[in-house]
């Protein structure tokens, strides 16, 4: 009588990283555990938006810093630059920098997934290789906003920072940009 001898030869190492694979996403941006006032920064960079209201705090550093008004010797002047600027909606023009990162490597992302794919099927561990796909675009996203000029800072904005990169301030923001591996979300 003849037998059959299943031997495993890899197989199901393999097919539990394409579970992990299939079951994971890679997240980059600002993410949700940063605190409020940055992703309503990140995010305006990012989109646009025409609703920009300007605050006490902001209309008092534009009134005195961007516009180098001294509250001591131009009392009048100050305040009253400082409550024309209080409350007024501004225009902040869109300055996408992880749609446009994005966008603009799409070949180079496909490529790291179909190396990613073929990293699993050879045995390597799939965590690992969507941390390193993660951390290929992390760096895509940091340059770009190293990068981006256009649109240009208004010219209060370049005088204060002395250089014209929109997106480049105190490195916060940049900074903040990360890259995840989690659970995929069901949606």
């Amino acid at each position: 009588m003849s037998s059959v001898e299943d031997k495993d030869l890899g197989w199901s190492a393999i097919e539990k990283q394409l579970i992990v694979l299939a079951s994971s996403e890679i997240v980059t941006g600002i993410q949700a555990s940063e605190d409020d006032e940055l992703l309503r920064y990140a995010t305006i960079n990012e989109f646009g938006s025409d609703e920009w209201i300007i605050s006490s705090k902001q209309a008092f550093y534009m009134a005195k810093v961007l516009m180098g008004i001294d509250p001591e010797t131009e009392k009048a002047r100050f305040w009253g630059t400082f409550r024309a600027l209080r409350g007024k909606k501004m225009r902040i023009p869109e300055r996408s920098y992880l749609r446009a990162s994005f966008d603009a490597n799409q070949d180079l992302y496909r490529e790291g997934l179909e190396r990613l794919f073929d990293g699993v099927v050879a045995g390597m561990d799939a965590k690992n290789l969507m941390d390193q796909l993660g951390a290929t675009a992390e760096g895509i996203a940091k340059n770009w906003i190293d990068a981006l000029q256009d649109p240009p800072n208004a010219g209060l904005t370049v005088a204060r920072k002395g250089a014209n990169n929109p997106l480049v301030g105190n490195g916060r923001m940049k900074n903040a940009v990360r890259s995840i591996v989690r659970n995929r979300s069901k949606g």
